[in-house]
């Protein structure tokens, strides 16, 4: 029971240290390690999660720990995921395309 409330805090300690530090401007979220941090946070707390069977919390993780993953993809190969399965293309705000 111990490490399962061990490793459900160091999962809650990397994601509130990932946020606490893109929040105050002193990491940027397109770095590797914010992305790594989320993701270790969020699949620690997968494992919590199913342990003390909250599964809604487990499926929060899940999409989480999934976007994490899909970013250290991106920052890998040098693009977004997202926006090759929306054709490449993004739109700027207050612009219209023709």
């Amino acid at each position: 029971m111990v490490l399962f409330t061990f490793i459900g805090v160091a999962g809650l300690l990397c994601l509130l240290l990932a946020f606490f530090l893109a929040e105050s401007g002193k990491v940027k979220t397109s770095l590797r390690a914010y992305t790594l941090l989320n993701a270790t946070g969020s699949f620690f707390l997968i494992i919590y999660s199913i342990h003390i069977s909250a599964w809604v919390f487990t499926v929060l993780n899940i999409v989480w720990f999934v976007v994490a993953i899909l970013n250290v993809i991106r920052l890998k190969q040098g693009s977004h995921p997202f926006q090759q399965a929306a054709g490449g293309h993004r739109r700027q705000h207050g612009k219209r395309r023709r």
